[in-house]
């Protein structure tokens, strides 16, 4: 129930704002269960922010209310359907492959309880006091001496979380990972689209989806429902958005793509370095560009979506201490940077290490340096992007209290590598579908 009221909520607020008919089936399928998790995550920000309670019922009213937007929709895409491609061997192994890892995690959400620490105490317990309280300005989150809790954590995926289980008056503890899978299932969706509409390869479009499900890393993190599977599917949807503003010149697209890369910094943290990074890319393409295509009035809906969000979350932030005891400003100025050259090395090493584990990552990563080499102008920009996200995160590491260091690389850059996995799938199945497949014209 709760998925579908976010694929119509969601499909209305893509119509509404006019990417819709942009998209073929499977893009608008992705993005619209995207659009709907960012559209009950951006009104529970504002409505806390506000110092409200958050609803169940006044969220789905307003995701029925925007998915009407997207009736026309629905009904030219039923009108002008079109019959199934016939699929060859190799293209109907990977779609079986395909339909098992979108298949998988949504079963599991009523097999497995949530696991693991984090996603439990830290983004579970959030989601739970948001369904119960209807806000986290609550004396858990407000006492400054409870940091085990992480307080100052983005809550848009508890949000989420809080709406979907809301549906079940059982309090199933497995509902609580319902957004997780859909962040999994819009992925790879949006991947398949994406590949099929750049390359017209029915092959690519489900190997490239297939590249990124059976990740190991990937799994592990839908299996315990980390949030960085949400940060990297809505990463994911900004970049695909960004790959089309630097061919079409867009600005609606590019609009749509500031939202997406916000929700990954609402979701996590680390997303707004991806939200700086896209804007500043976008800022001095259209400066280089000159002339661009403007945005319809609809283009404006998103940006103020984004600007909602982010405005909600900084209201929160407000009310929910941050307590640190290292004080990164003071040993930077100090010279603290300056003298760390072991403290650079062991993170280089150690990037190194977590990047090329065949364990975790199947060579994707590696894959993905090789592809970017045989990549496109567009392919190579959103190679920057990625890049600039992992190096930023560089400095946290230099002034970082823990001890051993190694251990909290070892530990966090995983999660980091996550958020930016898919993009380097759609590469890597997107360079091979050139490579290896015949001579073919994009679509779109």
């Amino acid at each position: 129930m709760p998925a579908l009221l976010l694929l119509w909520g969601g499909t209305g607020l893509l119509c509404a704002g006019g990417l819709a008919r942009r998209l073929n089936l499977a893009e608008l399928l992705s993005l619209s269960l995207m659009a709907g998790m960012g559209t009950v995550g951006v009104w529970g920000l504002l409505i806390m922010g506000a110092g409200l309670r958050f609803g169940i019922l006044t969220a789905s009213a307003i995701l029925l209310a925007v998915g009407c937007f997207g009736i026309p929709q629905w009904r030219r895409r039923w009108r002008t359907r079109q019959r199934p491609h016939r699929l060859g061997p190799v293209a109907a192994v990977f779609a079986v492959l395909f339909t098992a890892a979108a298949v998988k995690p949504l079963l599991e959400v009523h097999w497995l309880p949530l696991l693991g620490w984090d996603s439990r105490i830290t983004w579970g317990y959030k989601a739970k006091v948001i369904l119960e309280e209807g806000t986290v300005r609550v004396p858990a989150f407000e006492d400054p001496y409870r940091v085990h809790l992480q307080p100052a954590y983005p809550v848009l995926v508890p949000i989420v979380q809080a709406y979907c289980a809301g549906f079940d008056v059982t309090r199933n503890d497995g509902d609580f990972k319902i957004p997780i899978a859909l962040a999994n299932l819009a992925a790879i969706m949006l991947l398949a689209g994406t590949l099929r509409r750049r390359t017209d390869s029915t092959a690519a479009c489900f190997g490239g989806a297939c590249l990124l499900g059976y990740l190991p890393a990937w799994a592990s993190a839908i299996e315990v429902s980390l949030p960085e599977v949400v940060s990297g599917a809505c990463n994911l949807a900004a970049a695909v958005l960004l790959a089309r503003w630097f061919s079409e010149r867009d600005s609606l697209v590019a609009s749509w793509a500031v939202l997406f890369a916000a929700m990954s910094g609402l979701s996590k943290g680390e997303g707004m370095i991806f939200l700086f990074a896209c804007v500043g890319l976008l800022l001095i393409s259209a400066i280089r560009m000159g002339r661009v295509r403007p945005a319809l009035s609809t283009g404006s809906l998103p940006i103020a979506l984004a600007l909602i969000g982010l405005a909600g979350w900084k209201s929160l932030e407000l009310h929910l201490p941050v307590v640190c005891t290292m004080d990164y400003w003071g040993l930077f100025v100090s010279g603290q940077w300056s003298v760390s050259w072991a403290k650079l090395c062991l993170i280089a090493r150690e990037y190194a290490s977590a990047a090329v584990s065949p364990y975790s990552w199947g060579l994707l990563f590696p894959l993905y340096a090789l592809a970017l080499v045989r990549s496109t102008r567009e392919q190579r920009l959103l190679g920057l992007v990625v890049l600039t996200y992992v190096a930023a995160l560089v400095p946290a590491f230099v002034l970082s209290s823990w001890n051993p260091l190694d251990a909290h690389i070892r530990i966090a850059f995983p999660r980091i590598l996550l958020q930016v996995a898919p993009i380097a799938a759609l590469n890597v199945a997107e360079v091979c579908a050139a490579w290896f497949g015949p001579p073919q014209q994009p679509a779109g």
